[in-house]
């Protein structure tokens, strides 16, 4: 493998006001510009959802070890990391929420609250993503 093209993921969460937003592709680029034998391709934003903003990162590992590539993706990831929480730039966190409702649709509990509805056979499972 001749120089080994690293593809690099990085989700935020979705309510990142947009001027925080145009940081993050410069961001990421300066951190593996730093990073030694490799060579930066691009930083954009990708995609983005109720969940989640992705930015994508393209760099060449210049030499075919895979030490050297794995050492680099732990030093990127880690000033990542840093750098991103430095500017209070959250990390998305997966979404999904759960509610538990009886038949007749009177309570709603969340997951994430300790309470459950009184008897499993009298409630449906309604699902959000």
């Amino acid at each position: 493998m001749k120089d080994p093209r690293v593809q690099l993921v990085v989700k935020v969460a979705s309510d990142t006001p947009p001027d925080i937003m145009e940081q993050v592709p410069p961001v990421l680029r300066n951190i593996i510009e730093e990073q030694p034998e490799v060579r930066f391709d691009r930083a954009h934003l990708k995609l983005f959802d109720r969940n989640s903003i992705e930015f994508e990162v393209i760099y060449y590992v210049l030499k075919p070890e895979y030490g050297l590539y794995i050492d680099t993706q732990q030093a990127v990831n880690l000033k990542i990391m840093q750098e991103l929480l430095a500017r209070d730039i959250s990390f998305s966190d997966p979404v999904q929420k759960i509610k538990y409702l009886n038949v007749a649709g009177i309570e709603k509990v969340e997951a994430s609250e300790t309470r459950r509805p009184q008897q499993a056979s009298q409630t449906k499972l309604s699902r959000q993503f």
